[in-house]
C-alpha cells in the first residue's frame, strides 16, 4: 500500500511541476489557469459538501447493510469500478497519449496528454489534502464522520478519507475528455459527458460501498476532479504554446540509429 501511494506521489508530482510552470510562464498572455470566479465556484461546491455532511453516517450505515453487501453482482461491479478509478484512469489517459503518438494520431495524443495532466494534477491535490485533513475512514471510526486531525494522514491510509482519490481522478478524466470533445465535436458533448460522468459517479459510489469513504469524501472529490479536468483542458487550449504541450505534442518518433534496434527516440520538432 505504501509503495502504491509513493508511486502515485511521484507520477503526480512529475506531471504537476510542468503544469504549474506552464501556468506561471503563460500568465501574461492567453487565459490564466485559475481566476477569481473559480474561487466562487469552489466555495459553492464546498457549501454543498457541508450540506451533505449530516447524512454521512446514515448513508454509510445503509450501504453496509448485509443484504446489499452480499449481492454478488453489486460486489463484483464495485470491485471493477475501484480498478477503473485507480489505476484505470492513469492507464486510459496515458494509453491514449501513447497510442496517439505511436500511431500518428495528433488529436488522440492531444486528448490523452491533457487528460493525463488533469488526472495527475487532481491526484497531487488530493494526496496533499488527504495528508492535511487526516480524516478517519468509515471502517476506522464507524459512526463518527467528524474525526479529523491536521496532518494525521501522512503515510497513514486509515486517516486519508477526505477526499476520495479514486473518485477525484475519475471525475477529472470525465471532465477533461468531455471538455476535449466540446472543443472538437460539440454535438457529441452531451452523450460523451453523460456516459463519462455516470461512470465517475459509479466509481465514487463504489468507494462508499466498500466502506472506505464517506459520501462527503466523494462529493468533494467530484467537485475537485471536475474543476481540475475542465480548467486544465481549457487552459491548454487557450494557451497552446505552453511548454508541456510544445515538448510532448511537438515531438517526432524515429527509429534508433543503431539499425535493427527496436528502440524509439523522442526528438523535439523544430
Amino acid at each position: 500500500m505504501r509503495s502504491c501511494r509513493l508511486l502515485c506521489w511521484l507520477v503526480a508530482w512529475a506531471a504537476l511541476c510542468p503544469v504549474a510552470a506552464s501556468a506561471q510562464s503563460e500568465s501574461g498572455s492567453g487565459e490564466a489557469l485559475f481566476t477569481s470566479r473559480d474561487a466562487v465556484w469552489a466555495a459553492g461546491f464546498a457549501a454543498g459538501t457541508l450540506v451533505l455532511a449530516p447524512l454521512d453516517v446514515s448513508i454509510a450505515t445503509a450501504v453496509r447493510d448485509s443484504s446489499l453487501q452480499q449481492q454478488p453482482l453489486i460486489s463484483l461491479s464495485a470491485g471493477g469500478l475501484r480498478l477503473l478509478g485507480l489505476p484505470g484512469t492513469f492507464l486510459i489517459t496515458g494509453g491514449m497519449y501513447a497510442i496517439g503518438r505511436l500511431a500518428d494520431r495528433p488529436v488522440l495524443a492531444d486528448i490523452g496528454l491533457h487528460s493525463s495532466e488533469a488526472v495527475a494534477l487532481a491526484a497531487a491535490i488530493t494526496l496533499g489534502t488527504k495528508t492535511l485533513t487526516g480524516r478517519a475512514r468509515p471502517y476506522t471510526d464507524e459512526g463518527n464522520s467528524l474525526n479529523f486531525a491536521l496532518g494525521r494522514g501522512w503515510m497513514n491510509d486509515a486517516y486519508q478519507s477526505l477526499p476520495s482519490g479514486h473518485a477525484t481522478v475519475a471525475f477529472a478524466t470525465a471532465a477533461a475528455i468531455t471538455a476535449e470533445v466540446e472543443e472538437r465535436w460539440p454535438e457529441a458533448e452531451l452523450g460523451v459527458g453523460g456516459a463519462l460522468f455516470s461512470a465517475a459517479a459509479l466509481v465514487g459510489a463504489s468507494r462508499v460501498y466498500h466502506n472506505v469513504h464517506w459520501a462527503t469524501d466523494v462529493m468533494m472529490a467530484a467537485g475537485l476532479g471536475t474543476f481540475t479536468g475542465w480548467k486544465v483542458t481549457r487552459y491548454a487550449h487557450r494557451n497552446p504554446d505552453n511548454p508541456l504541450d510544445r515538448w510532448l505534442l511537438g515531438v517526432t518518433l524515429s527509429p534508433s540509429p543503431a539499425g535493427t534496434s527496436a528502440r524509439l527516440w523522442l526528438l523535439p520538432a523544430f
